[in-house]
């Protein structure tokens, strides 16, 4: 979230791993779990139309390239939240 009050936000804070299907899981090199990729070459489909079903393109998060939320502050500082895990 941008920090010069603006308000303007996007993503969520819902574990949308829990519950992904088969098709959609991808595995990092780490053996960890992740969701496969939604965007670019090689882009999975099962996990676009799984995070499709559950989020909102335009607030929560960049699933299609076509919906590219626009974000801004005016500062040029965000408060980010990144929760525990391997990125």
């Amino acid at each position: 979230m941008p920090t010069d009050g603006s308000g303007i936000t996007t993503g969520f804070s819902t574990d949308i791993l829990i519950g992904a299907p088969s098709a959609a899981i991808a595995y990092k090199a780490d053996g960890g779990v992740a969701l496969a990729k939604t965007v670019g070459d090689g882009a999975n489909m099962a996990t676009q139309a799984y995070e499709l079903s559950l989020l909102n393109p335009m607030t929560q998060a960049f699933i299609l390239q076509a919906y590219k939320p626009v974000v801004l502050s005016s500062n040029g500082r965000w408060d980010l939240t990144l929760y525990p895990g391997t990125y």
